[in-house]
């Protein structure tokens, strides 16, 4: 069961390089986004919910923090496709854009689990907390920050952002498939192109794991 729920990604990708649109993908994407966004949509509703008196602009800030997660993720879908194709150039690869595209929503769907999984976590914190209601700080940002701190500052939530570098690994091997098919390059080549987006991913995991240890 755990074998063909793993191997299903990579079904889909294979099986979608070839046809036609990007709908499914596109939908794809956009709920895989929207998993990462619940926890800190959860995080927003009760923060704004307590708050007594809402500095200016609070509730725009808070539903651009929740949207945050989806925009990143499509971002992350840019960023795969472009590479995907031009990359793969590097190696010969021929075969239209739209074909790394399609492949690059499906290599996705890892990212889009650690998602899920973080959310879980960000309102299992935030359960045991209590959101105070008139927050430290002037700015709606600085208020955001502090309240946001009372949940995320522990090791758990820590972990769970560096267990996000398990899950992009998933993905680069998802990518690799996908550019293997969809550019006709050889597995190993297409492995050297992926390497480049899911890399990037992987940085940016490492930088918010370190900014909530107070690194940077």
């Amino acid at each position: 069961m755990l074998r063909r729920i793993v191997r299903y990604p990579e079904s889909m990708l294979r099986s979608r390089i070839s046809t036609v649109g990007v709908k499914r993908e596109a939908v794809l994407v956009v709920v895989l986004g929207a998993l990462g966004s619940i926890g800190i949509g959860y995080f927003s509703w009760q923060m704004f919910a307590t708050h007594t008196e809402p500095p200016s602009y609070l509730e725009f800030t808070l539903i651009g923090e929740s949207l945050g997660p989806l925009l990143m993720l499509l971002g992350f879908w840019i960023w795969y496709a472009l590479c995907a194709h031009f990359l793969a150039k590097l190696y010969n690869g021929s075969r239209p854009f739209i074909r790394a595209f399609r492949a690059s929503a499906w290599a996705l769907v890892p990212i889009g689990i650690w998602y899920l999984l973080r959310s879980i976590v960000v309102i299992a914190l935030f359960l045991s907390v209590e959101f105070p209601e008139d927050p430290d700080g002037i700015e709606a940002e600085a208020q955001i920050q502090t309240v946001m701190e009372l949940g995320l500052d522990s090791p758990v939530y820590v972990v769970t952002l560096l267990l996000g570098l398990v899950f992009t690994v998933w993905s680069w091997h998802l990518l690799a498939v996908g550019i293997a098919e969809a550019k006709e390059v050889s597995l190993d080549d297409a492995k050297k192109v992926a390497v480049v987006p899911a890399g990037t991913v992987a940085l940016y995991i490492v930088w918010l794991a370190l900014q909530w240890q107070g690194i940077l």
